[in-house]
């Protein structure tokens, strides 16, 4: 049989900045991606008014917290949907190469993130906080059927 072999791959996207391919983008309608989430009591809405300065009332684009301008945030969110549908790619080829050389069924895969991303949550951008859009990541196990 063929010898054991170890793969890592690692991808910096979704990370900012988010410039995934024009042809994802473009294929990543805004109106299909649930709005941020905003807090029903309002404990989030004093995280509209930061930014990384820590300075009030002035938002950029490159904010770890704050209300962005809307074509701004619609672009962020836009960006960052396609980012992962590019590494989503590049997954499926590398399952693809191992289907067609026989090599996936004696595969283990597994497949996890280092931190999720505020996406405007809460008006929190990138991973700046411990909740939930930053912590919960995916983590994903393929046992292979024909494990020796």
């Amino acid at each position: 049989g063929r010898p054991p072999f170890l793969l890592k791959l690692s991808f910096h996207r979704p990370h900012s900045p988010y410039d995934p391919p024009q042809r994802l983008l473009d294929a990543v309608q805004y109106d299909a991606i649930p709005p941020p989430a905003r807090s029903v009591d309002g404990w989030s809405a004093h995280f509209a008014t930061c930014d990384q300065r820590g300075t009030a009332h002035k938002p950029f684009p490159d904010s770890w917290c704050g209300e962005m301008p809307a074509e701004e945030e619609r672009l962020a969110r836009r960006a960052y949907h396609a980012s992962v549908r590019f590494v989503d790619e590049k997954i499926s080829a590398v399952h693809e190469v191992l289907r067609t050389t026989g090599l996936l069924e004696r595969t283990l895969w597994l497949f996890l993130s280092d931190h999720g991303d505020g996406q405007g949550d809460h008006f929190h951008w990138r991973k700046g906080y411990p909740y939930e859009f930053s912590a919960h990541i995916p983590m994903l196990l393929r046992w292979p059927e024909a494990w020796p």
